[in-house]
């Protein structure tokens, strides 16, 4: 049962970052070759769209989604062991299925009135529309001859191998600077296929209980990295961890999940997911998508909470000339590189 609570927990910190930071994900603008532009002007077209979307992480097993997308901004997550997580990018609402216990969690997004809605993982690629794009010449990919297009992004490193043909993607693929080898690989795309309506439905199932969550999507990625932290630092007895990223995640939430079962007993699995998907993993999240050159470092191992004067973590956001630093009493103050350089000299953790 904890392992499946673990798992949805998961699934609502990608609402978290759906409406709360998915905006680090637009692509930079400029002008691209026309055999790009013909492939982006025919996913751009499409009403509808099925395809297959693996995360891969080194030492970890991948994971296969299986995703269905309806313009406008609307998608469907179907994960292996059963859940569903449906989108409504446009009213900021995310349903939750998990067929094995009739349960299901709907997300309204606080403060939506004030934030930009966000788009789904199919919309989001249409953020490549507009792109420069380096041509990576033919090759064999999965068994069929593609075209490879590296468009130019602000986030992470993305090529595109396109059936010459149909001009329709074969694979895509996106790879994250701050996860290492982190990859999120979409392959199996088919395009304006018949979906039905009530695939995207954001009622529950006959039969299933509904649990409703509000996820407060004011509050800055900066601050729920602050949370995360500071939850991170109370779980082990008020020292930040030695690590802060996505393989280190899991090891993290395990020691919380039983500290939180041994304190609240009867708390129940939709209070649980709620928790986690609000409070822990947003900023393991905002951590992740950072673009290389924010230049992110870690240096908590052996950090007490409350130590004022000591660095935990750093970043330079973009288009500043400065970096945002988070102290040991989870201050958060601007510095220049000299300062900075200064105060951290061979203190952070290799990247």
């Amino acid at each position: 049962m904890s392992n499946r609570w673990t798992k949805l927990a998961v699934a609502a910190a990608i609402v978290i970052a759906f409406v709360g930071v998915g905006s680090w994900l637009k692509l930079s603008n400029g002008k691209s070759g026309i055999a790009f532009a013909q492939v982006m002007e025919r996913i751009s077209s499409a009403r509808t769209a099925t395809f297959t979307m693996t995360t891969e992480l080194p030492s970890h097993p991948s994971v296969t989604y299986k995703v269905l997308h309806m313009a406008p901004a609307r998608s469907r997550m179907e994960n292996p062991d059963g859940t569903v997580m449906i989108c409504d990018g446009a009213s900021r609402k995310i349903l939750a299925l998990i067929p094995a216990l009739k349960k299901a969690v709907r997300t309204d997004a606080v403060g939506a009135a004030q934030v930009k809605p966000e788009e789904d993982p199919f919309d989001r690629l249409l953020q490549l529309r507009g792109a420069d794009s380096q041509d990576l010449g033919q090759q064999e990919i999965d068994g069929r001859l593609a075209t490879g297009f590296r468009p130019k992004a602000d986030v992470g490193e993305w090529v595109v191998w396109v059936d010459p043909a149909t001009e329709i993607p074969i694979r895509i693929e996106a790879t994250y600077g701050t996860t290492p080898g982190m990859r999120l690989v979409m392959r199996d795309f088919a395009f304006n296929v018949d979906l039905d309506e009530s695939l995207f439905s954001l009622e529950p199932p006959a039969g299933y209980t509904l649990d409703v969550q509000q996820v407060d999507v004011t509050k800055t990625p900066e601050e729920r990295l602050v949370e995360s932290l500071r939850i991170c630092a109370d779980s082990l007895g008020g020292e930040f961890p030695p690590r802060f990223d996505m393989s280190y995640q899991k090891e993290i939430a395990q020691k919380i999940m039983k500290q939180r079962k041994a304190a609240s007993p009867d708390e129940t699995m939709m209070q649980t997911m709620r928790w986690w998907g609000e409070h822990f993993f947003p900023g393991f999240f905002f951590v992740q998508i950072m673009p290389a050159e924010s230049d992110w470092h870690y240096a908590g191992a052996g950090v007490k909470l409350g130590q004022a004067e000591v660095p935990v973590c750093w970043w330079k956001p973009a288009g500043s000339q400065t970096y945002r630093v988070v102290f040991g009493d989870l201050s958060v103050r601007d510095l220049n590189k000299a300062d900075l350089d200064q105060l951290t000299a061979g203190q952070s953790q290799p990247k």
